[in-house]
């Protein structure tokens, strides 16, 4: 007989929950308190802070999570993030 090979692509949907269960901060703490509707804060540290880690957890444990532009295991801190004097963002 004819041996006949099929390629077959599949596409996995994205996750539909983007919200965070939780999220910490190695330094100072957020303000507001954390809560999943609320999508910006602020943290205020000490002029000695020169870096903080940020520790996010998904609503969606499939869900992906970046932190500036790097993904970070859901529930892990990230990289420090460097903190020149003045605002960050």
């Amino acid at each position: 007989g004819t041996t006949r090979s099929y390629t077959v692509a599949v596409t996995r949907a994205a996750s539909s929950d983007a919200q965070l269960a939780a999220l910490s901060v190695s330094e100072g703490s957020l303000s507001p308190a954390f809560d999943p509707a609320q999508s910006s804060y602020t943290v205020s540290v000490g002029n000695d802070v020169d870096a903080i880690t940020l520790t996010p957890t998904a609503s969606d444990a499939d869900a992906a999570v970046t932190v500036a532009g790097n993904a970070v295991a859901s529930g892990s801190a990230s990289a420090p993030l460097a903190l020149p004097v003045g605002t960050t963002r």
